[in-house]
């Protein structure tokens, strides 16, 4: 069946089908709206499916809305006869002529199905344009297949899935190689690990996989399958930091701060007594004491005699294999999947040709083992620092981590990487953390550690925010000039680290480490209570959750209910759909996780940073700007029909309500809220009490908030993705780093459009939440408050210090608050006149959790 735009092209190719295949393939079109008029229409493409008859039927499509009314057409059909309607995803001329070709032949139904997708190949071929699954021929006469794919995944082929491709790659039979198509004159073997990160693959770019060898296809369409997945990773928001959201080299509203960054070429002077140092906060506390330089290896000199070749190499296997079973019992031992996955990846090093090959060339040349190791090693460093991508050249980090473990071994060193204990009090300054570095200061007596280069993404960052202490990255070159034992004193709330610091700076910041325990205790001691304002209006805290155990610990850290219920965990990663019975019993644990308090259950938010490659739409040029999210389950009404029907059979249980993301018009809202109602009165004809159900919007787009008045009349609440709804209005990528410190929620034309909305709400009495990273920051918490919002959903970390410090708030001191905040210009302004409040409360009241005492 052939459905097209126009009814005169639909025509013929039916013409040119029954041309080629006679009268023995039945065959319909289905074409425009009408003889006249251009368009696709699902009651002609039904009619034109009863008129081919019994049996099955290939449905090829031209273009746009074909599609959707192909599907569309489906849903008035019964089960039993859907089963027999493939709709092909294959050019519609040459796709029909060749299925129909199969057909006429005898062929079955897989066949002409494969025939079809196949159809463009010659002209390809002849054309010399290669197409995914093309075949060539190595100069050895061994045939290579290629296939290309795109790479979806937000931070591109870091590490962990480079890792996960090198694994994938080792079960097969072939030799495999890699391409990034923006530069494609390098080429990657799938054995190693390094040159396959170096490929530099960033979202959207194609990745060309080539192999030859017995299992070459077999090897190829798991690779390729497992790249479309997005190698099962949802890439979750940064947990925001307490004092602020700054990165390495920017200061508040993104002004360049002296002695941020990488360390330059020629070292800077000691820093002079009383200089402030900004860096990244990794994790939060305040400390002072001692500093203690860790210098790495940096050279060495061999003792003993020089031994052959053949020894050396045996000597550096050993040391492999040492280290090998150091990094799986930190792997082993790691109390969870993220770190984990870092320590698997680092011991993928280890097997590296990238990595061994140089090495074994320089120890077949003369070198010592441990010569040759460094220095292949600090070779694969400098090429991860040479990238754009800045996630990237941060495994350098992990090269060079790794590169020392073997080096100690192979000098005889102590394992760890010190080599010795540090007094208690010991501010530890690094060049650069590294997760060894993490895992051996877990039994250190350390008060904090401070690291001149990095960022919170990196490896190290991620698992140093399991320690108990302070820890700052991105401080600059000029901690490392310091003079051994320097007196310091550390901030980990705003990133600062300061040298030599007076008698005033040491007493205040005492005072701020003393508020900053107080408040930590007693906010998870009184965690369950509600949160609310002195003058009595409560405000709602609830939890962000994509899994049960996320809702649990949500509970039990004093969650109200959940107010963010990310449902894609049950849909990314994996080879197909959850049907309704398994996402029904996922989101019926979440609820009883957090019962009796109710749960928001956002439908599926995909495309975008986040793509599903079962739901893939054309690529696009701006997937931010595309369709994702709502716009994307509208165009696959069976995915929304799945999640809604398992969310209201939930809903006849416990206090559930639906979020729509990603709504920009009023259209979208009312054919959702058809489409539910419909939906829960076939429930109700089955036998299953569904109550109706609350259906909210997410607020994302500005033009959401710029027409909250008119959605508000037929949405039950509204929910503010801050994160999106900040981009969207600056125009910053928050994964941008060159714009990334544009990207602040606390922008006043961000702050406008909150409040319009909370505006717009109360006229109609709507409730309203806030559910981005904002929703958890102390400096916007207030703000929030003061304009009206009436529930935060959070991080469940977060949440025991938000419910204290909103209980320490007076309405009227924050409506004056917002007031003064909407009036400002920039985000830094903003986030002044809220440090300024916060400190001031502190002040004010001692034991509260407001931001901890003690000035710049």
């Amino acid at each position: 069946m052939i459905v097209s735009h126009s009814h005169r092209l639909a025509e013929g190719v039916v013409e040119l089908v029954r041309q080629v295949a006679g009268p023995t393939v039945p065959v319909a079109a289905a074409g425009g709206l009408d003889a006249e008029q251009i368009g696709t229409s699902p009651e002609r493409i039904l009619e034109a499916i009863r008129q081919v008859g019994e049996g099955d039927v290939l449905v090829l499509m031209d273009l746009g809305s074909a599609l959707l009314s192909a599907e569309m057409a489906l849903e008035f059909l019964a089960p039993e006869e859907r089963q027999r309607i493939r709709l092909v995803a294959a050019p519609l001329v040459e796709g029909a002529v060749a299925a129909a070709a199969v057909l006429a032949a005898g062929g079955d139904v897989e066949g002409a199905v494969r025939e079809a997708r196949e159809a463009l190949r010659p002209k390809l071929d002849h054309l010399g344009e290669a197409p995914a699954g093309a075949t060539t021929v190595e100069p050895g006469g061994a045939e290579v297949v290629r296939v290309e794919v795109v790479l979806p995944n937000p931070a591109g082929l870091h590490a962990r899935p480079a890792g996960q491709l090198v694994r994938e790659a080792a079960r097969f039979d072939a030799r495999i190689w890699a391409r990034n198509k923006r530069q494609p004159q390098r080429r990657a073997s799938l054995a190693s690990l390094n040159e396959l990160a170096l490929l530099d693959a960033r979202q959207h770019d194609t990745l060309i996989l080539e192999a030859s060898g017995p299992q070459g296809r077999e090897a190829l369409e798991a690779l390729a399958a497992l790249v479309r997945a997005g190698f099962g990773e949802i890439d979750p928001p940064a947990s925001p930091t307490p004092g602020g959201d700054q990165e390495a080299g920017l200061g508040p509203g993104g002004a360049a701060v002296a002695g941020a960054g990488p360390a330059p070429a020629e070292a800077p002077a000691p820093p002079a007594p009383g200089t402030v140092l900004e860096g990244v906060a990794v994790t939060p506390g305040v400390a002072w004491g001692r500093t203690v330089q860790r210098r790495r290896a940096q050279a060495w000199t061999p003792q003993g005699p020089d031994r052959p070749p053949e020894e050396e190499w045996a000597r550096l296997e050993a040391a492999l294999h040492q280290v090998a079973a150091e990094l799986a019992a930190l792997q082993a031992g790691a109390d969870a999947a993220e770190a984990a996955a870092i320590f698997e990846a680092q011991a993928l090093f280890l097997q590296d040709p990238m990595l061994l090959e140089p090495a074994r060339r320089a120890v077949e040349a003369g070198q010592p083992a441990a010569v040759a190791w460094l220095e292949a090693c600090r070779a694969t460093a400098a090429a991860y620092r040479e990238l754009a991508n800045p996630l990237l050249r941060q495994r350098a980090a992990d090269v060079e981590d790794v590169g020392q473990r073997v080096f100690r071994r192979l000098t005889g060193q102590a394992a760890d990487p010190a080599g010795e204990r540090l007094e208690p009090g010991t501010i530890l300054v690094v060049d650069e953390l590294w997760p060894s570095d993490v895992a051996w200061l877990r039994d250190q007596p350390v008060a904090a550690v401070c690291a001149a280069q990095g960022d919170r993404t990196s490896h190290a960052a991620i698992l140093a925010r399991s320690l108990a202490v302070p820890v700052i990255v991105g401080l600059g070159a000029a901690i490392l000039q310091l003079p051994e034992g320097t007196p310091g004193a550390v901030d980990g709330l705003r990133g600062r680290f300061y040298v030599a610091p007076d008698d005033g700076t040491l007493q205040a910041l005492a005072q701020r480490a003393a508020h900053w325990q107080a408040l930590e205790r007693r906010a998870r001691n009184e965690a369950g209570q509600p949160a609310a304002l002195r003058g009595g209006r409560r405000v709602v805290v609830a939890a962000n959750v994509g899994t049960p155990e996320e809702a649990r610990e949500a509970a039990r850290l004093g969650a109200e209910g959940v107010g963010l219920f990310r449902t894609e965990v049950l849909f990314v990663g994996r080879p197909q759909l959850p049907d309704t019975a398994a996402q029904e019993a996922l989101y019926r644990q979440v609820a009883q996780a957090v019962a009796p308090h109710p749960v928001v259950l956002r439908t599926l938010d995909v495309g975008g940073d986040k793509p599903l490659p079962q739901l893939a739409p054309a690529q696009e040029a701006n997937p931010f700007l595309g369709v994702r999210g709502l716009r994307l389950t509208l165009q696959a009404p069976h995915v929304l029909e799945g999640q809604v029907r398992a969310a209201l059979r939930v809903a006849a249980d416990h206090p559930l309500r639906l979020l729509l993301p990603m709504v920009s018009t009023l259209d979208e809202l009312l054919t959702v809220r058809r489409l539910v109602e419909g939906w829960r009165e076939e429930l109700q004809a089955e036998g299953v009490a569904v109550p109706p159900v609350a259906l909210g919007i997410m607020v994302e787009v500005p033009s959401a908030a710029l027409v909250a008045e008119r959605l508000a009349p037929h949405a039950d609440f509204f929910s503010l993705g801050t994160n999106d709804l900040t981009q969207y209005t600056l125009a910053a990528d928050r994964g941008n780093p060159g714009v990334r410190h544009l990207a602040d929620g606390l922008h006043p034309a961000v702050l406008r459009l909150i409040g319009q909305v909370v505006e717009a709400a109360r006229v109609h009495r709507r409730p309203v939440a806030v559910c981005g990273e904002l929703a958890s920051d102390p400096e916007a918490i207030p703000i929030l408050v003061g304009l009206g919002v009436d529930e935060l959903s959070m991080v469940p970390q977060a949440i025991p210090t938000a419910k204290a410090l909103i209980r320490q708030l007076e309405e009227a001191a924050t409506r004056d608050l917002a007031r003064e905040a909407l009036a400002l210009a920039t985000a830094a302004e903003v986030r002044a006149l809220a440090r300024q409040f916060l400190d001031g409360l502190a002040t004010k009241d001692g034991e509260g959790p407001g931001r901890p005492p003690g000035g710049d």
